[in-house]
């Protein structure tokens, strides 16, 4: 489980910075993102909501970074 969150963790902010560009090539272009923009955000949102749920599981019991369980 800590390797998903390690991976799930390192892609939300390049989802966000991906978003960033998205926004900022609509800007100087000026024209609306689409829906595709809209999507990526709403999946962003979800993924950030189960991360939170598994790290609060993973704290909960007992897992704490640079720790491992054997």
């Amino acid at each position: 489980m800590n390797q998903v969150h390690r991976i799930v963790g390192y892609s939300i902010p390049a989802g966000f910075l991906l978003l960033a560009l998205w926004a900022l090539v609509a800007f100087v272009r000026n024209r609306n993102p689409g829906g595709g923009f809209w999507n990526l955000l709403a999946v962003l949102q979800v993924v950030i909501a189960i991360q939170f749920v598994v790290g609060s599981i993973m704290f909960l019991s007992g897992r704490r970074a640079g720790h491992s369980r054997t």
